[in-house]
């Protein structure tokens, strides 16, 4: 199913109900891949920015795109160009992150420019010429030398309301990043060779991990009743009765992760 529809913004009383509405209709189907152009073009309306970046660093390699309501191709060609010849450490916000450890949506109003970073100023400017140097990063992944997030830029300041409503919608998103992870880490002719669905198989997964139903649903965005359907599917497929063995069996078929399962098992 499509997303909702997006306004040019969404407004404050509305973007609590707009989020949970967007999520619950890309989990209708197993995402493979995070969509950012729809997730980022969101973030914009709702926080009323002029755009919003996604940042993502795998080592050396440094990848970003900007979504605005309106994006002429070479609007935002001089920002792209320097994220991907300047190291990423330069911006403030990732300069922080990497130096503090500390994962949390920030905005760059609160986080001092660390000593040695001048070349923080040139992103400073850099976005200003854009109306964008007032910014928020919502970190999903972090963890040196990787790193992703969405920065929000606009040109006037963040309130403490929205950062408050950055840090929820951090934990939203990086539920639906754990559960693109969940179905690429599934080998899917294996799961297709023992007739599981790519949702009974991300249930399989979770509750190999050790989480409960209720914990599974807000993982999947799907109702407590409808984890226990995905189970009792799999269960039976499995040939099993209940949690232990099937996460026994899955495992024995390499249906699970590497990492997955220790959590249920004596």
């Amino acid at each position: 199913m499509a997303a909702p529809m997006l306004a040019p913004t969404v407004g404050r009383e509305e973007r609590a109900e707009y989020w949970l509405d967007l999520v619950a209709s890309l989990c209708r189907s197993p995402l493979e891949d995070l969509p950012h152009a729809v997730i980022a073009d969101a973030l914009t309306a709702s926080f009323e920015a002029t755009a919003t970046a996604v940042h993502v660093r795998h080592g050396d390699r440094v990848t970003q795109s900007v979504h605005g309501p309106v994006e002429p191709p070479d609007c935002w060609e001089e920002a792209n160009r320097f994220a991907r010849t300047r190291a990423a450490t330069e911006h403030p916000l990732l300069a922080y992150y990497l130096a503090t450890g500390d994962d949390r949506a920030h905005d760059l109003d609160d986080v001092p420019v660390l000593p040695g970073r001048r070349a923080c100023g040139a992103w400073r400017e850099l976005a200003r010429a854009h109306a964008a140097d007032r910014q928020i990063a919502i970190p999903l992944v972090h963890a040196p030398p990787h790193h992703h997030s969405y920065v929000i830029g606009r040109g006037e300041r963040f309130t403490a309301d929205d950062l408050r409503f950055a840090r929820r919608l951090q934990g939203l998103l990086r539920g639906l990043a754990r559960q693109v992870a969940a179905t690429r880490e599934v080998p899917a002719d294996r799961a297709t060779e023992v007739g599981l669905t790519p949702r009974e198989t991300a249930a399989l997964v979770a509750v190999a991990e050790g989480l409960t139903a209720d914990a599974v649903a807000r993982r999947l965005a799907i109702s407590p009743r409808t984890v226990h359907k995905h189970l009792e599917r799999a269960y039976a497929k499995l040939g099993v009765r209940d949690r232990v063995s099937a996460v026994l069996r899955a495992g024995r078929l390499g249906l699970l992760p590497d990492d997955t399962g220790s959590a249920l098992l004596p």
